[in-house]
C-alpha cells in the first residue's frame, strides 16, 4: 500500500469525523462506522481492504448502491488499524466482504477489535445475520479461520472448488480431451457482442428460474471478458449453456463461470471445456470453479483433470447469528 503523505492522512481523518459516526472510544482507538455511497468507500478503502473492494466491484460482486464500513483509528497519531466492509442485503441480513488489519498492526489484538464492533452496529441496525465467503488459497486463511472460530461464527461449508492447472498444453493429448467432441444437436457460438444479451433473455424463461447458483453467473467482469476461449452452449437454437473466460495476467485465464443445464445438456461440460481450450490463445495456466453440488462435472474433473501438479482450493461460508 503506498505510503499517505500528512496532507491526503488529514483529508482521510477529516472525512471519517464529518460523515462518520463514533461508535466508542477505547484506550487510544477511535471505532466509526458509515453506511455511504459505494463508490466513496472504495475510493477512501481500496488500499485497506482484503479482497479489495475496488476488484470485487469491477467483478460486478456489488451490486447494491450503499455500503456500511467500520474503521479503527488513532487520529493523534495519524494511525488506521483496519476496516471491514459489510455489504447489506435486506433489512435483517448482510455479508462481510471486506475484513483488513494494516500490515503494521497484526497480531495484536485488532481482528478481534474489529470484530466485536461489527457485531454492535449489527445489534444496532437489528441485523440477525452476517454472512462470510473466503478462499482457502489465501495466505491468511489459518489466522482468519482461528478468528472467526473465536468469534462464534458457524462452521465452514464449502460453496464451490477451484482448481488452478498450471499448463492446460500438457492436457492436448489425453483420452477426455481427444474424445471430448459435441455431437448434434449440441454446438457452440463464439463469444460476440450480442452473447451477454442471449444469456440475459435465455436466463428470463422460466426453466431457467432458479437454476444458477449466484457464484457461476455469467454476468462477472463483463468488460474484462476473454473473447476467443469463452462460449454458448447451444442445442439446435436454444442456449443450454456457457463457458465464460477471463484474462487474469498475461499467461493465467480463469474460467470464471462453466455451467450447463442439467436437464438440457447433461454430460456435456467436459465437451464445453475441450471445444473451450481448442480456441485458447493466451494463457497456459487455467483456474476454474465447479459448484459443490454438480457432483457429475466434480467426479468427471476429479478423474480427468486432477492430478499431482493441479491445486485445488475451497470457496467456504460462514454465518453468525447475531
Amino acid at each position: 500500500m503506498e505510503k499517505p503523505t500528512k496532507q491526503s492522512f488529514q483529508a482521510f481523518f477529516d472525512l471519517i469525523h464529518k460523515n462518520f459516526k463514533l461508535l466508542k472510544e477505547v484506550g487510544n482507538c477511535s471505532y466509526h462506522f458509515w453506511y455511504g455511497d459505494k463508490q466513496k468507500v472504495i475510493q477512501l478503502f481500496a488500499g485497506l481492504s482484503f479482497p479489495s473492494v475496488k476488484t470485487l466491484d469491477q467483478m460486478g460482486k456489488i451490486k447494491e448502491d450503499k455500503l456500511l464500513v467500520i474503521c479503527i483509528t488513532n487520529i493523534k497519531e495519524n494511525k488506521v488499524f483496519g476496516s471491514t466492509i459489510i455489504n447489506v442485503k435486506s433489512k435483517t441480513e448482510a455479508e462481510v466482504i471486506s475484513f483488513a488489519v494494516h500490515p503494521e498492526f497484526q497480531h495484536l489484538g485488532f481482528g478481534k477489535k474489529m470484530m466485536d464492533a461489527m457485531f454492535e452496529i449489527c445489534k444496532i441496525l437489528k441485523l440477525n445475520a452476517l454472512f462470510i465467503k473466503y478462499r482457502t488459497y489465501w495466505k491468511s486463511t489459518a489466522f482468519w479461520e482461528s478468528l472467526l472460530d473465536n468469534s462464534g461464527w458457524s462452521e465452514p461449508e464449502i460453496q464451490l472448488w477451484y482448481y488452478s492447472m498450471p499448463d492446460i498444453n500438457t492436457q492436448f493429448g489425453n483420452d477426455w480431451y481427444i474424445n471430448s467432441k459435441l455431437s448434434a444437436p449440441y454446438s457452440v457460438d463464439a463469444w460476440d457482442e450480442f452473447s451477454l444479451s442471449k444469456l440475459k433473455e435465455t436466463l428470463r424463461k422460466p426453466d431457467w428460474k432458479d437454476m444458477v447458483p449466484q457464484a457461476l453467473s455469467p454476468f462477472q467482469m463483463e468488460d474484462m471478458i476473454l473473447q476467443h476461449a469463452s462460449l454458448l452452449l447451444k442445442k439446435g437454437d436454444e442456449v443450454v449453456g456457457w463457458l465464460i473466460c477471463h484474462l487474469l495476467q498475461d499467461d493465467i485465464v480463469q474460467a470464471t463461470t462453466i455451467y450447463v443445464h442439467p436437464k438440457k445438456a447433461k454430460g456435456q461440460g467436459m465437451s464445453l471445456m475441450a471445444e473451450a481450450a481448442k480456441r485458447r490463445k493466451l494463457g497456459a495456466q487455467v483456474i476454474f470453479m465447479v459448484e459443490k453440488n454438480n457432483e457429475i462435472m466434480l467426479n468427471l474433473v476429479n478423474k480427468y483433470l486432477v492430478n499431482d501438479k493441479t491445486d485445488r482450493f475451497e470457496l467456504r461460508t460462514r454465518i453468525k447469528k447475531i
